[in-house]
């Protein structure tokens, strides 16, 4: 089902930016909707990608 979820964010060019991996950042918007923080997500993150709470931000603005 996650594989079906990344073809169709990327098949639609939901994300801007392509510097981050698509996989992080689809993870990420999904950890920040269900009611995580910002910055709790950025530092769950961090062992995949560097990533600051601004960035995400950004990202699900």
């Amino acid at each position: 089902m996650l594989h079906q979820l990344i073809e169709l964010v990327r098949s639609k060019n939901i994300f801007c930016w392509d510097k981050k991996k698509i996989e992080v950042k689809l993870f990420a918007t999904i950890l920040y909707y269900g009611g995580i923080s910002l910055r709790k997500t950025s530092k769950f993150l961090r062992d995949f990608e560097k990533f600051s709470h601004e960035t995400f931000k950004a990202m699900v603005s």
